[in-house]
């Protein structure tokens, strides 16, 4: 969501608030495209090949970077319970 404030701009997104979220590309495209547009009023970056369409899913390849448990998978309620 795009919003004008006094003479500044405001990008706001509910993207984002888990692994899952920040691991897929059109998560960090959009947020990047978004905080670019509201800094300089342009938006100059490219959406990369890989933006995610109707059909496709696609992540980043950096997960264990990002979260070293990601291994369990990316969704928690597939993941196996941890061993004790």
């Amino acid at each position: 969501m795009t919003v004008g404030y006094g003479k500044g701009r405001v990008f706001h997104t509910t993207m984002g608030h888990d692994i899952n979220a920040l691991s897929s590309v059109d998560f960090v495209v959009t947020f990047q495209r978004g905080t670019e547009w509201a800094a300089t009023g342009k938006v100059t970056q490219k959406v990369p090949p890989n933006f995610p369409t109707p059909n496709s899913v696609s992540y980043r390849t950096d997960f264990e970077a990002m979260d070293p448990g990601y291994k369990r998978g990316l969704n928690p309620l597939d993941a196996a319970p941890p061993r004790p």
